[in-house]
């Protein structure tokens, strides 16, 4: 049986944040909140606070 591996919550934090500029320069659409999964900690992680 394989382990998960460990959460790189930097890299998180610089994916999502990529992430949401993409959408935002191609759209202009800004989120006003965030949801995810709790293993990942909250929005705080991205500089995006409810």
């Amino acid at each position: 049986m394989s382990k998960a591996s460990p959460v790189n919550k930097a890299a998180e934090a610089k994916a999502t944040r990529i992430m949401i500029n993409r959408v935002e320069e191609k759209f202009d659409l800004k989120p006003t909140c965030l949801v995810g999964d709790t293993n990942y900690g909250s929005a705080s992680h991205a500089g995006v606070d409810g």
